[in-house]
């Protein structure tokens, strides 16, 4: 019996493009997306709160367009660091909110076993509207 596969994203943009490749390469699991943005903003602690009311008075962001993100993020956590599924990181270097997030997993993951695919140095093609082949570094 083949374990179950969980994969961890950092961004929820990231989770969306990746549901539609595993999907497109007929491969099954779960992909958790990490929702805040820690390229920026306090850090220690790693209090969602915090960082919340910090948005609010450096940012000027408004609480009730915010106030999913600290349940939100203490999802993540209790689902990443108890699951028992194969663990599968996904990540990339060129960019901010997607590293710090990498980062941020690696501090509270420990000893936990798990893979990394980096895709810095990927690079894509795709064609755009008007058919012009596109090549994209991630």
């Amino acid at each position: 019996m083949t374990k179950s596969t969980l994969h961890v994203v950092f961004s929820d943009s990231a989770a969306g493009l990746l549901r539609r490749a595993l999907r497109k390469a007929g491969r099954t699991g779960q992909v958790l997306s990490f929702s805040d943005n820690l390229s920026f903003g306090p850090i220690n602690p790693p209090d969602s709160q915090i960082r919340l009311e910090w948005k609010k008075q450096h940012l000027g962001a408004a609480l009730q367009d915010w106030d999913w993100l600290p349940a939100k993020t203490s999802e993540f956590w209790s689902i990443a660091l108890s699951a028992s599924e194969q663990l599968i990181v996904w990540t990339s270097r060129r960019t901010t909110l997607e590293y710090s997030g990498f980062l941020e997993w690696v501090w509270r993951c420990g000893n936990k076993t798990y893979d990394v695919v980096d895709l810095t140095d990927a690079v894509t093609e795709g064609r755009c509207l008007t058919g012009r082949l596109n090549k994209v570094a991630w």
